[in-house]
């Protein structure tokens, strides 16, 4: 009886362990990586407009004349720069799930496989491995599921916000236009 508590004990020692194993490898953070996307990314902020008098106004003009402009541009574009960050365009996410899929499966399947044989008794240890492994497969396949799904979801939500960040920066680009526009308009070369 001595020989057969042990046993079990060993056993449940056993089950214990592989059932960390097969958890431990269903449980990871998505790999998040960047990609170009088709719009280069600018090296760095606009370099500020060089306004030059091109029918001679002087300073108190040009303060004024930038001050009108300002807030033209601000109306017709959308866009305050005075209000906003200068931001560089964000390229597209894609995000992999980490382990990459089929590995819980296979973690799930192994794991499964010796549990049951661990637990079973030897007489049935073989079917009661197969049993495992199935089962084992079953939850790996729903882990491995459970990342894609996660790493899809993270993926969707770093590309919404990259490109609600990339419309603020068309927008900025349309105040500089309306801006050098109004500035030109009213006889000053920007550059």
């Amino acid at each position: 009886m001595n020989t057969q508590t042990s046993r079990s004990g060993a056993r449940a020692g056993a089950t214990v362990l592989l059932a960390a194993g097969l958890l431990a490898a269903c449980a990871s953070p998505p790999l998040v990586r960047e990609y170009p996307s088709r719009v280069p990314p600018a090296a760095s902020a606009p370099a500020p407009l060089a306004i030059y008098p091109a029918r001679g106004q002087d300073a108190r003009q040009l303060a004024r004349d930038r001050f009108e402009c300002y807030g033209w541009a601000v109306q017709q574009s959308g866009f305050d720069p005075a209000r906003s960050l200068v931001r560089l365009p964000r390229p597209a996410v894609r995000v992999d799930a980490d382990p990459p899929a089929g590995v819980g499966t296979a973690a799930g399947v192994l794991t499964g496989a010796a549990i049951g044989a661990a637990v079973s008794s030897p007489h049935h240890s073989g079917e009661a491995a197969v049993v495992g492994a199935v089962l084992g497969g079953i939850v790996g396949a729903a882990s491995d599921s459970a990342r894609a799904a996660e790493a899809r979801s993270l993926e969707s939500e770093l590309n919404r916000q990259a490109a609600r960040d990339n419309a603020l920066d068309a927008r900025g680009q349309a105040y500089q236009r309306a801006f050098s526009a109004c500035l030109e308009g009213r006889g000053y070369t920007v550059k």
